[in-house]
């Protein structure tokens, strides 16, 4: 019920599953979650399977549903809150390197952005820390990037919330960013 306390709810949302529940987010519980470093204690929880050996496509229901509701708390607690989306850019998490490993650590954001193929909120997550500021899609969205989500359409198809994340990283505050849209459109016809 996390991502209930800090969204502002309508009656559309009365008895609907948390991870339906949409709204604003309510900024005094935001900055409070910030504050008592309630993303420290959630972003672990996402990485935990990862750094346990887990494949995220091979999670039982129940534990695709736990980093679901992780996921949904973690965006909830940044929407459209500036100071927390820079928070939680600057912070990073333990890892495991795939073709060594050996541990090593990952930027919050870049953790979210490795799960995007296996969960789905992953995805919405970080559309939503991205799509307004500029900043962090300057730091953060680059080749690989990019890439790794045209790699994604290409063997998963145009789901959804990956167009929604080339939404997020193509334009920002309604202007367009040229080169992320150029980096797509070459990665794409690379491609075919």
């Amino acid at each position: 019920a996390l991502p209930i306390l800090v969204t502002l709810t309508g009656g559309d949302d009365v008895g609907a599953d948390v991870l339906e529940v949409d709204g604003d987010g309510n900024k005094v519980c935001q900055e409070i979650a910030r504050e008592v470093k309630l993303l420290d204690a959630l972003m672990p929880m996402v990485q935990m399977p990862l750094l346990a050996g887990m494949h995220l496509n091979k999670l039982s229901p129940e534990m695709m549903r736990v980093q679901a509701l992780v996921y949904k708390a973690i965006a909830q607690i940044v929407n459209n809150n500036r100071r927390t989306e820079i928070y939680f850019a600057t912070h990073n998490i333990p890892a495991r390197d795939r073709y060594t490993g050996s541990e090593t650590s990952i930027s919050w954001i870049n953790a979210c952005i490795a799960q995007v193929g296996d969960i789905q909120e992953s995805a919405v997550t970080i559309s939503m820390i991205l799509s307004n500021n500029q900043q962090l899609l300057d730091e953060y969205v680059d080749d690989a990037t990019i890439n790794k989500f045209i790699e994604l359409i290409g063997d998963q198809g145009p789901r959804p919330h990956f167009m929604r994340f080339f939404i997020a990283i193509c334009s920002c505050n309604g202007k367009q960013i040229i080169t992320n849209q150029e980096i797509g459109r070459a990665s794409c016809r690379e491609r075919v």
